[in-house]
């Protein structure tokens, strides 16, 4: 943010590069202001809940897809148990859902994303479906670690997850974990 600043001020000569690099600042600024309230949320013992990374989760969504066509669904059920989450889990399946959204924003030209949360004799199971383009697993390119990463974060926490996709027909991605007694 201090070095565009600092081409702020030395291109005052140039209304529309100050234009440009304010613009960039300004957006800089808000991702900051986003990243800095994930790592706090994350970190908020207070947000140790499953209905708090619902919500959040919910809120992310929405801002992440507020300037898109793509319709949200959530199926989320009203009454979530109260369930603590480990701050190391409550990061991990946040960065799970952000790799989700990612991908669906990225690569799926969906229409609708469907959002659900549900929680099954102490496992919590989190999808995402999408209506777009779909792919072929084995068409995906190396240097695309997400899916990787996803299974990987799951994994580490004795969790799976499970991605079904096929040509013309989207992407369902389902992550399953289980919840500490």
């Amino acid at each position: 943010l201090a070095m565009v600043g600092d081409l702020v001020g030395q291109q005052t000569d140039k209304p529309a590069a100050v234009q440009m690099l304010a613009t960039r600042l300004s957006e800089s600024a808000r991702e900051l202001t986003r990243t800095m309230g994930e790592v706090i949320w994350a970190t908020d013992p207070d947000k140790d809940r499953l209905r708090s990374f619902a919500l959040f989760v919910t809120r992310y969504a929405e801002r992440f897809f507020a300037e898109s066509a793509l319709r949200l669904r959530f199926d989320i059920p009203a009454e979530l148990p109260d369930v603590m989450l480990p701050a190391e889990l409550r990061n991990s399946l946040l960065m799970v859902a952000k790799e989700a959204l990612n991908n669906v924003a990225k690569h799926a030209q969906a229409s609708e994303l469907r959002i659900k949360l549900e929680l099954c004799d102490r496992e919590l199971r989190l999808s995402f479906e999408d209506d777009g383009q779909g792919f072929l697993k084995t068409q995906v390119a190396e240097e695309h670690h997400g899916l990787v990463n996803m299974e990987k974060r799951l994994s580490d926490l004795g969790g799976q997850s499970q991605i079904e996709s096929a040509v013309g027909q989207g992407t369902r991605v389902h992550a399953r974990l289980p919840l500490p007694k």
